[in-house]
């Protein structure tokens, strides 16, 4: 690695010698054919102060210019006048194209037998509205009269180098020529830049994959840059603004070099195979935005190229430097099919490196001639990458192919064990199901059994209850006593009211309960034909929502009935009122409830405290409501209103 460096360094030193450029003047053969001659070498005159006009310098004696071989300027930001003697022995009139290198602003001024007779406008920075050629910069077209001729050319020159004094004067037909068939070539170079940037993008977008948006971004850098160097984007896009123009090479210059950075981390994928040279990359990333921005100022502000372009092919050294010991050192572990781009990208820093030192030892002398040579590598180099991410995508393809085989395999496999499962669970719950049918069908059985004994149980319940009601009955007629007679009757009723529950209980569908408020009815209606009145008493009974009780609730809610509704008919009217009796039923809470018994009758007394009522039946009612985990109040507006407010059966077994 080490003997690799030094050879290139070696290279490098030797560079500078090879690439210098002659000053000079070159007439075509073709002109020759014409009669047109160069009767002297070209001289230069330094204008430090930009002060002397064209009359000022024609006036100049032949010792003031100095020949353009050992000319030597004091000031690169001087203003240079360029003498050349030219005799036309042919034509009256021939139409010639004077061609130069890098220079900012050009004026020609052709002299004939010591009178201007045309003056001509062109050079880098020359507006395309002053130049009478509107396709290039670099170009002047002249016409040059039969006899003895003299061109000045004053050069302004604003890159702080001496411009390159090579000048050639060619026929205006052969050049248009040439410059059709050039136009023809960079229009093909450039249109496929174009199509690899179309196509770059449209690969982005279809499979999200980051190198195809940097080689897209790279691909429309370069070419906008190239196209800058050789004078179609200045024309094309600025043509009045082209300092403008070039100072955005800048920005074109470092954001090629950030995007091709970017490739080169997501094409190699250096943040998980060599996270050391991913932060290395980063770094120098975050150092070329800070660079491009400096060496922006410096030519937007200060004008001075020369120190922007010192800096920028300064850090091309060592950034190429790494890129080629960094690409040296990963070779090895790089994939085959990625080895060729890999080793362009080593050429290319090569190529860059090349071109820095060059241009750091002959300060742009030759710098125009590499523009080419960079378009037509960038664009092998960049075809090439193309190609091999296409490869890479091949490869991808084929192993997720290959991955996706292998998943429909396993699916496949698993989805048979899990058929068999299937059919073996299925097998399982049908064998599963004929037994519960079986248990159903015998449960169902004992269940319509269990249904006969209860309405059974029920029936024997409520027959022994009316035998005990008739043995009651039986007993009462031995009574004379009318007090002991009537305790005797509330007993009786309090039995008929029990054997009334068993009775809708064994006649209900559901065993389990009792439509109360039908209940309620027949209560009524019963006790109203044991205390027979004079006058009819008319009742109403009216139940909510919530009308079935199990027999935990019905039995001491109807023993809780008859008590109340029997002291109403015993005591409440007498044999004039138009007497009223109302039972409701209604929902105050979660499993709660209020039985209101209210009568418009005398009342009870207004002190009346249930607490301590002596009488059997308000004692009975008050125990009663607290079996059912409840209360009852006694109000005596209008009448006797009593409400008792219990809970229901589930309440009270989670309470």
């Amino acid at each position: 690695m080490i003997s690799f460096l030094k050879a290139l360094f070696c290279l490098f030193c030797a560079l500078p010698f090879l690439a210098n450029a002659q000053s000079g003047f070159v007439v075509n053969d073709y002109l020759s054919e014409y009669g047109i001659t160069l009767n002297e070498d070209l001289s230069v005159l330094e204008d430090n102060k930009g002060e002397l006009t064209l009359e000022e310098v024609v006036a100049l004696g032949r010792t003031d210019f100095a020949p353009a071989s050992t000319f030597s300027p004091e000031s690169n930001r001087s203003t240079f006048w360029v003498k050349i003697s030219i005799s036309s022995q042919g034509k009256s009139q021939v139409g010639s194209i004077l061609r130069f290198n890098h220079v900012s602003h050009i004026t020609a001024y052709l002299m004939t037998e010591g009178v201007l007779n045309e003056e001509a406008y062109g050079g880098e920075y020359s507006k395309k509205s002053e130049r009478r050629i509107q396709d290039a910069r670099l170009y002047l077209s002249l016409e040059i009269p039969r006899g003895q001729n003299v061109i000045y050319l004053k050069i302004v020159q604003r890159k702080n180098f001496a411009p390159i004094l090579n000048f050639e004067l060619t026929d205006e037909t052969g050049f248009y020529a040439g410059l059709q068939n050039s136009t023809f070539y960079r229009s093909l170079v450039f249109g496929c830049f174009g199509i690899l940037f179309l196509y770059g993008m449209v690969l982005y977008i279809g499979n999200r994959h980051r190198s195809y948006l940097w080689l897209s971004l790279t691909v429309i850098f370069k070419a906008i840059f190239f196209s800058q160097m050789i004078g179609y984007f200045t024309d094309a896009f600025a043509p009045d603004s082209p300092k403008f123009a070039w100072d955005m090479l800048v920005f074109l210059a470092y954001g090629s070099g950030i995007t091709n950075i970017l490739l080169i981390k997501d094409f190699l994928y250096l943040k998980k195979t060599q996270p050391r040279f991913n932060k290395i990359l980063n770094a120098v990333l975050v150092l070329l935005g800070i660079l491009c921005l400096v060496v922006f100022y410096i030519k937007f502000h200060y004008d001075n190229y020369l120190l922007a372009n010192k800096i920028g092919f300064l850090t091309y050294l060592p950034q190429g430097i790494f890129l080629i010991y960094m690409f040296v050192k990963l070779m090895p572990k790089i994939p085959v099919y990625k080895r060729p781009v890999v080793i362009g990208i080593t050429g290319f820093a090569a190529l860059t490196l090349f071109t820095s030192t060059n241009f750091l030892f002959n300060l742009e002398k030759s710098y125009g001639q590499y523009t080419w040579n960079e378009v037509i590598g960038t664009l092998v180099f960049l075809v090439l990458y193309f190609y091999t991410l296409g490869r890479e995508m091949q490869l991808n393809e084929k192993e997720k192919n290959v991955a996706l085989a292998r998943v429909n395999e396993i699916t496949r496999n698993q989805k048979e064990e899990l058929e068999k499962t299937v059919r073996d669970r299925t097998s399982e719950l049908i064998a599963s199901k004929q037994e519960i049918e079986i248990k159903n069908d015998k449960l169902q059985e004992r269940n319509g059994q269990i249904e006969v004994l209860l309405k059974e149980i029920h029936h024997r319940v409520k027959n022994n209850l009316q035998v005990i009601s008739s043995l009651l009955d039986l007993q009462s007629r031995g009574i004379e006593d009318e007090e002991a007679l009537a305790t005797f009757m509330e007993g009786q009723n309090r039995v008929k009211a029990m054997a009334l529950i068993h009775q809708k209980l064994y006649q209900n569908e559901d065993l389990a309960t009792i439509d109360f408020e039908e209940y309620a009815r027949l209560l009524v209606a019963e006790l109203g034909a044991i205390y027979k009145r004079d006058s009819k008493v008319k009742t109403s009974v009216r139940a909510g929502d919530q009308k079935e009780f199990d027999i935990d609730i019905a039995v001491p809610l109807g023993l809780i009935l008859n008590e109340l509704i029997s002291n109403a008919y015993k005591y409440a009217f007498t044999a004039n009122d138009q007497a009223t009796l109302s039972v409701s039923l209604e929902t105050v809470g979660e499993n709660r409830h209020k039985l209101t018994v209210a009568d418009n009758g005398k009342g009870l007394p207004a002190d009346l405290d249930l607490s301590k009522a002596k009488s059997l039946g308000l004692r009975l009612v008050r125990r009663l409501a607290k079996q059912l985990y409840g209360t009852v109040t006694y109000m005596g507006d209008k009448g006797a209103r009593f409400v008792v407010i219990f809970t229901d059966t589930i309440e009270r077994k989670t309470a």
